[in-house]
This record gives structure tokens, C-alpha cells and sequence, in this order.
């Protein structure tokens, strides 16, 4: 067993203190990679307000030393000096190590990690904002609609590829590019979410996303896997086309009876009207993601081509 020197307390049990989560993240990286670490690569300008919030905690702006705008996301991570904390820490170090390897234009990269105001943070490329946030502002039109769509399975079948579960698929954790490439952020969200201050302090701010969430997840152990993946990626088609979260109009209480009874969202006529041979299609593959048996439900791969099917044929 590891030996801690003593951190910071919470009530009778000790905390890692950021620099020993950062050991023991960069601790046996194979000789012949990079460190994660890139804290020597990257100059960030003093700010004493954060640019925004990120779907882990406040985001800074940095540059890398090549001129590379990158974004700053601070970790307030509360992992505690037991077995169990070093062994949510080796999870959190190769699923970093994954993620840093990932080479896919709908998954945002992670380039490494640092430390920023005594906080460990994720150095992530600068991207402009959220898939919820453009919807909300712009007046896409619907193919471009279904091509975000597309471009969304297409991230979560190569991270499905890669061994990876994303765990939090929603609109709000899909950045979108100036050339509207839409990528998949918020990678992690677990291990992050179990062990972060906000999850040891506030239910109510961590943001679980109860709509978009597999009703297994709420009824069994809560880790998310590949197959709930596929039921929130679902929601998240649902809310591309409509602009609406799912369940829209509804209450977290009547919401969370919705889920676990197994009803499904109604059908948005005015986004998906009946007898229109496109959305038939879109609808059935809606209820496909959305099987009560998760192994009934398709990979993210078949999602993507039959996305990209109806993105192709039904042109407007």
C-alpha cells in the first residue's frame, strides 16, 4: 500500500492535495510517450475572472508556446487518501491516456493536463461554444440539423472504438466549431463527477442529467456503459431536431417518474410529422436507441450510417 503524506482534511479523513494527484496521474507513462503533463508547453495569462464554466468546472484561457489557443478546466477534485481513492485515480489515469490518444474530428482532443491556481486542470483546444447554446441562437436549417446529428454518432461510435463510455451525451456537451464541426467534450464525466466538490456538496449542481439518462442508470449501480451511451446519444438526436431538451415543458420529479416508468417522450409533430418518410425513419431509430432491453439497442456505428442515410437521400 502507498503512503500519503498528510493533505488537506475533510472532517476525519485526509484529501489529496493537487500535487499528489498529479504524481500519481503522471506516474508510469511509458518511456517512449509524451507526458501528460504539459505544463512546461503552456503560458497562462494571469485572469482573476475564469472566460466561462465548462462542463467540469471554470474555464481559463491559455497558448501553448506554437501559438495554439487552448482552454484551461479546472478540476476540484476531492479524492480521498484510501485504496479506494488511488484506485479511482489509476481509472482516471488511463482513461486520460485514452483520451489524450483519440484522433477524431467529432471528439474534442485532450492535449494534457496541468496545475492552475492550486487546482488540477484539463488542457483542451479553445472551441467556440455549445451545440445547446448555437441552437438556441441560430436558425439552423434542417439538414444542417441531421449533419450535426451524424457528426454526434460518429463521435460516440469512435470513443465506443477507442474502449472509451462518454457518460453524459447531451447537447451542452457537444462544442461546435467556426466551420460547424461538432465535437464531443466533457470526456471523463464519471470518474470527474464522483470525485469532484460539487458532487461532495450539491446534488443540485452537478447536473445530472436525468433527461437524457438510461432508466438502468437510475435504477441500478449508476455507471454508465456503452448501451446507456446509445439511449442519451437518443435524447440528444431528439433535441438536435426539436431545439427542445427532452421531456420538454416537464418538471425533474415528473421527469424522473417518466424514465423509470418507461415513458418515452411524445412524438414532436411539428419537428417529425407523421407520414413525412424522413422522420417515420428518424422516429423508428429514435425508439431503437431508446429499447427498455439496452442489449436491444444498436451500436453507435449503425446509428451514424443510418443518420448519414437519411442526411443523403431525403435531400430538401
Amino acid at each position: 500500500m502507498e503512503k500519503w503524506s498528510w493533505g488537506r482534511s475533510l472532517g476525519c479523513i485526509q484529501e489529496m492535495s493537487t500535487a499528489q494527484i498529479t504524481e500519481q496521474l503522471t506516474k508510469h507513462e511509458p518511456d517512449n510517450s509524451s507526458s501528460i503533463d504539459i505544463s512546461d508547453e503552456l503560458v497562462i495569462p494571469d485572469q482573476d475572472i475564469p472566460f466561462t464554466t465548462g462542463g467540469f468546472g471554470v474555464v481559463y484561457r491559455g497558448i501553448l508556446h506554437d501559438g495554439q489557443q487552448v482552454a484551461v478546466e479546472c478540476l476540484r477534485l476531492v479524492i480521498k487518501q484510501t485504496d479506494e481513492g488511488l484506485q479511482a485515480i489509476k481509472r482516471f489515469r488511463d482513461e486520460l491516456r485514452i483520451w489524450s490518444q483519440c484522433k477524431h474530428p467529432n471528439v474534442r482532443p485532450l492535449l494534457g493536463i496541468t496545475q492552475y491556481r492550486q487546482q488540477l486542470a484539463m488542457v483542451l483546444p479553445w472551441m467556440h461554444g455549445t451545440l445547446k447554446h448555437s441552437l438556441s441562437l441560430n436558425s439552423h436549417p434542417v439538414h444542417e440539423l441531421y449533419d450535426f446529428c451524424h457528426q454526434i454518432a460518429r463521435g460516440v461510435a469512435y470513443l465506443h472504438g477507442m474502449g472509451m463510455v462518454h457518460g453524459d451525451i447531451k447537447a451542452a456537451s457537444v462544442l461546435v466549431s467556426a466551420d460547424r464541426t461538432v465535437a464531443l467534450a466533457d470526456i471523463g464525466s464519471t470518474i470527474i463527477r464522483e470525485h469532484s466538490f460539487l458532487a461532495n456538496s450539491s446534488t443540485e449542481v452537478t447536473g445530472i442529467s436525468h433527461r437524457w439518462m438510461a432508466p438502468e442508470l437510475l435504477e441500478g449501480s449508476g455507471i454508465p456503459t456503452a448501451k446507456s451511451d446509445i439511449y442519451s446519444l437518443g435524447m440528444t438526436i431528439l433535441e438536435v431536431i426539436t431545439r427542445l431538451e427532452p421531456y420538454a415543458g416537464l418538471d425533474t420529479m415528473t421527469v424522473l417518474q417518466c424514465v423509470l416508468s418507461r415513458k418515452l417522450p411524445e412524438r414532436p409533430e411539428r419537428h417529425l410529422p407523421s407520414a413525412d418518410r424522413r422522420a417515420d425513419r428518424l422516429w423508428a431509430l429514435l425508439h431503437e436507441c431508446w429499447a427498455e432491453d439496452p442489449q436491444s439497442r444498436p451500436i453507435a456505428d449503425e446509428v451514424a450510417t443510418k443518420l448519414q442515410n437519411l442526411e443523403t437521400k431525403f435531400v430538401e
